[in-house]
């Protein structure tokens, strides 16, 4: 796969002469670049902050800053040699409006740490997730889905009391949680783990209701794949992403990771198997 990542937010302009002008460009760009793949961007962050405050279409929960994705994936199709489009989407990264009064994933030290990301263990914001990806479907056949990097718990998350409550059916108590070096901790960091996957294929079986040919991709930290042991601060495991995704977009970004040898960097990476892997490079520092 030769893959392009888009992101809309930098197509979009509230000038819509500009945004036209935007998106020509854009096409122009992918017929110079030749992609076989696209995964492009249906959600908008204007803040950047990583969690989704509105879309790029239609749908029952998230404001629509432009129906843009649609736009755009039909002109993908209809003026270049594209093969196949993704949508790229999160699954928990959501920060909707204030009126919903819903409950987010909580840090053990108090308030929100990285993402804004609903708690995967409230029913109404599962609820809330399917409809979303199910309102995206039905309008809008690409051939793939890339799941943002939002799939992820660290060790002092989810302290929700509806996620303790889990944590309780599992055999973890609070004592385990609270202690970042209680020898269970990497157990409850597999039941995490699997936790989030199964929320994830659940919501690709509902996509594929719509679309049966649907593949889908996931995003992952870069130190999941070169030190195994740091499941318990991502919630994510390779074998796990081998039984529930088709692919593994992993995030080889050596400026991110702070990573001094960046050719080592790489070469490590690779060392750790090809099997349903596709990189995100990073071409140059932010």
């Amino acid at each position: 796969m030769r893959i392009m990542h888009i992101d809309l937010d930098y197509v979009f302009d509230s000038d819509k002469a500009q945004q036209k002008r935007n998106i020509q460009a854009l096409i122009q760009r992918i017929n110079a670049i030749q992609p076989n793949t696209i995964f492009l961007q249906a959600f908008a962050d204007p803040d950047a902050n990583g969690s989704a405050d509105q879309v790029y279409f239609e749908n029952r929960h998230v404001p629509v800053r432009d129906n843009l994705f649609q736009q755009v994936h039909q002109l993908i199709r209809d003026k270049t040699q594209v093969q196949q489009v993704y949508a790229w989407l999160p699954v928990l990264a959501w920060e909707l409006p204030k009126a919903q009064d819903l409950n987010y994933v909580e840090h053990r030290q108090g308030g929100q740490k990285g993402y804004i990301r609903l708690s995967p263990f409230e029913e109404k914001n599962l609820a809330i997730i399917v409809d979303i990806f199910r309102d995206f479907i039905q309008h809008n056949p690409v051939d793939g889905v890339l799941y943002h990097d939002d799939i992820t718990l660290s060790d002092y998350e989810d302290s929700s009391a509806s996620a303790r409550k889990y944590y309780q059916e599992w055999g973890f108590s609070k004592r385990i949680f609270n202690n970042i070096r209680h020898p269970l901790q990497g157990r409850l960091a597999k039941h995490k783990t699997a936790y989030l996957d199964q929320l994830a294929a659940g919501i690709t079986q509902v996509l594929k209701q719509y679309q049966p040919n649907l593949l889908v991709a996931r995003n992952m930290y870069a130190p999941v794949v070169l030190q195994p042991q740091s499941e318990q601060w991502f919630s994510q495991s390779m074998p796990s992403t081998y039984r529930y995704y088709d692919y593994n977009a992993i995030m080889a970004m050596p400026y991110m990771e702070q990573a001094k040898d960046h050719k080592k960097f790489y070469l490590d990476l690779i060392r750790h198997g090809f099997v349903a892997q596709r990189f995100e490079m990073q071409s140059a520092p932010n």
